[in-house]
């Protein structure tokens, strides 16, 4: 289980940042389904992955988006929103959040050496599916602690 934190731990230790994509429409969430030959085969994940080194946070989401859906990011668009520690099991990293709220459904591409499938899950239904590791966390940061922050920060895509 991972162990999310506001305030950086005393005894923290790590270099490792991530950063994570909420597309939303019409109340669904995109989630990705892990390639089996993927660590955690099988598991759903929000879009997303590590900050490269040189790499800013959005740049590093403009191109985790590109390289797993073949998204362009509109910086105007889309902001974040909230930094988390995470302790995990396998070690430390810093979490980025950002929401974007997209005012249609955008076309998919996956890049199937990373994901197999995709579906737009209604957030309501999200805990059905078998998520990776501190998805559901994440989720819950955004979505039940801070949605109507969001909903009045957030334009959506024109």
């Amino acid at each position: 289980m991972s162990l999310f934190f506001r305030k950086k731990p005393v005894d923290f230790n790590s270099k490792l940042q991530v950063v994570t994509c909420f597309l939303e429409c019409e109340g669904k969430i995109l989630l990705l389904q892990r390639a089996n030959e993927c660590k955690s085969p099988g598991k759903w994940a929000i879009p997303g992955g590590k900050v490269k080194k040189g790499e800013t946070l959005i740049e590093a989401l403009e191109r985790e988006l590109q390289e797993e859906l073949l998204i362009a990011v509109r910086r105007d668009k889309i902001d974040h929103l909230i930094k988390v520690y995470v302790r995990h099991s396998l070690g430390d990293y810093q979490l980025f959040l950002y929401p974007w709220k997209l005012p249609t459904f955008l076309p998919i591409t996956l890049n199937i050496r990373e994901h197999q499938a995709y579906v737009w899950q209604a957030k309501e239904h999200i805990e059905e599916l078998p998520l990776l590791e501190g998805q559901l966390e994440a989720y819950k940061l955004v979505y039940e602690t801070h949605h109507h922050f969001i909903m009045a920060l957030l334009p959506s895509l024109e």
